[in-house]
């Protein structure tokens, strides 16, 4: 391909990105984006803690529900993605409940952020495992409140921790959330601890990339991908990790927490730029809320200013 650069090469063959067939041509990194050694990061609004509108004795009741072991009145109190992501991340409601089953809560913050559709209620959980910080997000529906998400600064452990994602609290987070589920490592540990973040389980690994990005980013990530990946994520994710592998952690550009905008450069490793003929890119993303979540709704190759 004369004419372009090896770095939309590399996109357009590994599906870094979705749609970079028509994408315009990326300016030099370095160029692109200044200054190189600091990323300008506008902090996410401060917190409020607000008044309980009920969500502390939905969670009490749900609570009853798991000593009891009754899945049916849980169901009434959570919604489908609960039942959904329960079933994907713990096997089913049942073993998930069973994570809540004699715990105790001890309550925290309540509060809410613009757009994200619902409220969390922050709790210490501890049970037989241990001692969890999770947020429960929690939903109006014309049938009352009801539990749409339980969220984790941990990692998700399945069978110990009754989190269905870790926490994704800004397009930060979801973007290391979306790294580690492509790398197969647990985003919790990224960017800082890098050097010890455990390996993700299949399981765990599916549960990040559904959790950091929106269904039509992820669609059209997998469909632009290397064709033998297109009919399986598993292989798409393995894939996506080869690739990486010739990359350096990528290097956080500009970040906007309050816009949810953020720009990332990927630099090769030696190895890659020497070996493998890498070059460096930088991506843009944007996120949204989904869930009580940030994920990241939009992938782009990135031109400088605009």
């Amino acid at each position: 391909m004369p004419a372009r650069n090896a770095a939309l090469a590399v996109l357009c063959a590994t599906a870094l990105m979705a749609g970079c067939a028509r994408g315009p041509v990326a300016e030099e990194p370095e160029e692109a984006a200044t200054p190189a050694a600091t990323a300008a990061r506008k902090p996410a609004p401060t917190l409020e803690n607000e008044p309980d509108r009920g969500e502390r004795a939905l969670l009490a009741e749900l609570q009853q529900a798991a000593d009891d072991c009754d899945t049916e009145r849980a169901g009434t109190l959570v919604t489908e993605h609960v039942q959904l992501e329960a079933r994907a991340l713990h096997g089913g409601l049942e073993p998930w409940l069973a994570t809540l089953a004699g715990a105790t809560l001890a309550h925290g913050m309540l509060y809410t952020r613009d757009g994200a559709g619902g409220r969390i209620q922050t709790a210490t959980l501890r049970n037989q495992a241990g001692e969890w910080n999770l947020g429960f997000f929690v939903i109006a529906t014309p049938e009352g409140l009801r539990l749409d998400n339980v969220l984790s600064s941990q990692a998700p452990a399945p069978g110990y921790s009754p989190a269905l994602a870790g926490s994704r609290t800004n397009v930060l987070r979801a973007f290391w959330a979306y790294y580690g589920a492509l790398t197969g490592y647990a985003p919790e540990y990224l960017p800082d601890r890098a050097d010890e973040a455990p390996g993700l389980s299949g399981r765990v690994r599916l549960a990040a990339w559904r959790s950091s990005a929106a269904p039509g980013l992820r669609d059209r990530l997998v469909q632009s991908g290397p064709e033998a990946t297109r009919a399986s994520t598993p292989r798409y994710l393995d894939a996506m990790a080869e690739v990486l592998s010739s990359y350096n952690l990528p290097e956080v550009r500009e970040a906007d927490l309050e816009a949810g905008t953020l720009v990332v450069l990927f630099s090769p490793t030696d190895h890659g730029r020497e070996k493998l003929g890498r070059e460096p890119f930088l991506l843009r993303y944007r996120s949204a809320w989904q869930h009580g979540m940030q994920v990241l709704a939009t992938e782009e190759l990135y031109t400088g200013k605009q």
